[in-house]
């Protein structure tokens, strides 16, 4: 380490003043060192944002196909439910018919 200067008067520090610059130089890369960890932290939390983002893009996307999915599916049943009530009633309609010719 450099030997401590007063950095305003330009003269050499002694005693007290020697501990306190040690201190402050201590603290500085302390402060470094955590701006730098806050700057990391800013990227990787961008990072996570952005990967969250895509992966609730995709989960609404593929929801929105189940419930296209599904609503073609219950349209599906619906129409073979309309057949096999219909095909029901013409088969009672013509049971009826032959029980009355017997």
């Amino acid at each position: 380490m450099k030997d401590p200067i007063d950095r305003q008067a330009g003269l050499p520090l002694a005693g007290d003043d020697v501990l306190r610059y040690e201190e402050s130089v201590l603290y500085e890369e302390k402060i470094r060192r955590l701006e730098d960890s806050i700057s990391s932290l800013r990227m990787s939390r961008r990072i996570l944002m952005s990967l969250l983002d895509q992966v609730q893009s995709g989960h609404r996307a593929e929801l929105d196909r189940l419930m296209r999915e599904n609503s073609r599916l219950r349209q599906q049943l619906n129409r073979h439910t309309r057949q096999l009530w219909q095909a029901e009633a013409k088969r009672l309609a013509m049971d009826a018919e032959s029980g009355e010719k017997h």
